[in-house]
């Protein structure tokens, strides 16, 4: 069996991060590799400054509003738990704030983890996938 393997041409910022990474490995068992280090995460800097990543990707990057609202138009209610890992979202209530002053109307509900028997928060738009009437008005109660 021939099984061939592609890749994608590495960048000179690729270089620099994998040079870091090398330097800060380096320095957990030498020290005085520490000043090296630091030589590479300063040239790292200057290449990741504000919006480095937008020139790389070449299109404008989606708000934490804009993934929200088209997760929950798309799939439905998110928790606090999957905007944070998958959206980054710090504070979930704040931006369902936001939401709601752009006029969407947002339902909360809580739910009990079956596991942990946890009580966590869910948000969904009202009428969107996943939100029953039944659990609008259930929220609303």
């Amino acid at each position: 069996m021939n099984t061939q393997t592609t890749s994608t041409p590495q960048t000179d910022i690729d270089r620099l991060f994998e040079s870091a990474e090398r330097e800060i490995l380096a320095a957990l068992t030498d020290p005085s590799r520490l000043p090296h280090y630091e030589e590479a995460m300063l040239q790292v800097r200057h290449v990741e400054r504000p919006g480095f990543r937008g020139r790389i990707a070449m299109k404008k990057a989606r708000t934490q509003v804009e993934h929200l609202v088209s997760h929950m138009q798309r799939i439905g209610p998110i928790s606090v738990r999957e905007a944070m890992l998958e959206y980054k979202v710090g504070s979930l209530s704040r931006r369902m704030v936001d939401i709601q002053e752009m006029g969407y109307k947002v339902v909360k509900f809580d739910r009990v983890n079956p596991v942990t028997n946890n009580v966590y928060v869910r948000y969904g738009l009202e009428g969107g996938p996943g939100v029953t009437d039944s659990a609008t008005e259930q929220a609303r109660g």
